[in-house]
């Protein structure tokens, strides 16, 4: 029987975490929402913006959730 679930099976999503590199300091944002797509734009707090680069483990010890590695995103001069 294969029921289609063994991605649930023993691991009910936790949510995730979210690694942010802004311009001189980093913040760590924990979320339970859908983990984002490599590629894909934050919204954050402040108005900035931040790509997602990678996703990796979070670098909380002992935090089995997933991570979103991100970078300050600055869009181009609207000339």
């Amino acid at each position: 029987g294969s029921n289609g679930s063994s991605a649930h099976a023993d691991d009910p999503s936790p949510g995730h975490v979210v690694y942010v590199q802004l311009a001189g300091r980093y913040e760590l944002i924990e979320s339970d929402g859908p983990l984002p797509e490599p590629g894909a734009i934050l919204e954050l707090a402040e108005g900035e913006r931040a790509l997602v680069g990678w996703i990796g483990k979070s670098p909380l010890p002992g935090d089995r959730r997933r991570c979103a590695f991100a970078q300050q995103h600055v869009p181009a001069p609207q000339n």
